[in-house]
């Protein structure tokens, strides 16, 4: 269910998500404004409302868990950290 979900996502905003990842880039990521807005749009496409106060906590959680794209571990320590606890 989740993969069907994944996958008509991704056939529906699969090119936008290929733009926006092409300008992203390290600068991108320590601008919190610039962050913010690539948030932003991520949300929009995803369907997900996403209020300013929201897309702040995401802002600082990622400066707080020093999110490094490049890095899978990185990554993989963020979504640790955000999956909602049982």
């Amino acid at each position: 269910m989740e993969d069907d979900k994944f996958r008509n996502f991704l056939n529906k905003h699969g090119e936008q998500i290929k733009g926006l990842a092409k300008k992203v880039n390290p600068e991108t990521l320590s601008d919190e404004k610039q962050l913010k807005q690539t948030l932003k749009m991520l949300a929009t496409m995803a369907n997900v409302p996403a209020d300013d106060k929201k897309l702040d906590d995401v802002v600082k959680l990622l400066k707080k868990q020093k999110f490094d794209p490049k890095d899978p571990n990185s990554i993989s320590k963020m979504l640790d950290n955000i999956k909602p606890k049982k």
